[in-house]
C-alpha cells in the first residue's frame, strides 16, 4: 500500500499522534458548542467523533486543553480555527467521525491552576 509521503511530489504529512480528549467545536462564530471527542491530532490537522455530520469545508472552531508538560508550568486552552475536510459514516464508538484542518490556533493559560 502507498502512503502519500511515498508519491513523487506529495507534500509529507505532518506526523500524527494517537491521543484521546474531549473537545468543544462549532461551525460558525454564532453556533453553540457542541461536546465532541478527539482521536488524533498533529500541528496541520485533527480526527474527533461528533454526534452530527458537518457540511464539508464548513470553517469550525474547535477548543481543548492541552494537558501540562512542563513541571510547574499553567495547563492552556487551545482554540483552533480551520475547517472540514472529510468525513466518515458513525464508528463504533457512535457519531460522525470528522477530519478537520488547523489552519491557525492561539493559547490560553490558566493560570490558577499550576501542577
Amino acid at each position: 500500500m502507498e502512503r502519500w509521503e511515498e508519491l513523487e511530489g506529495a507534500t509529507p504529512r505532518a506526523p500524527r499522534f494517537p491521543l484521546e480528549f474531549p473537545l468543544l467545536y462549532r461551525a460558525g462564530e454564532d453556533l453553540p458548542w457542541q461536546v465532541g471527542h478527539g482521536t488524533n491530532i498533529s500541528r496541520s490537522g485533527l480526527l474527533f467523533r461528533a454526534e452530527q455530520p458537518l457540511r464539508m469545508r464548513a470553517p469550525l472552531e474547535l477548543s481543548f486543553v492541552m494537558p501540562v508538560s512542563i513541571p510547574g508550568d499553567y495547563a492552556a486552552t487551545v482554540v483552533c480555527q480551520g475547517h472540514v475536510v472529510r468525513q466518515a459514516p458513525r464508528s463504533s464508538r457512535g457519531g460522525v467521525l470528522v477530519a478537520a484542518t488547523i489552519d491557525s490556533y492561539r493559547f490560553h493559560r490558566d493560570r490558577t491552576a499550576a501542577s
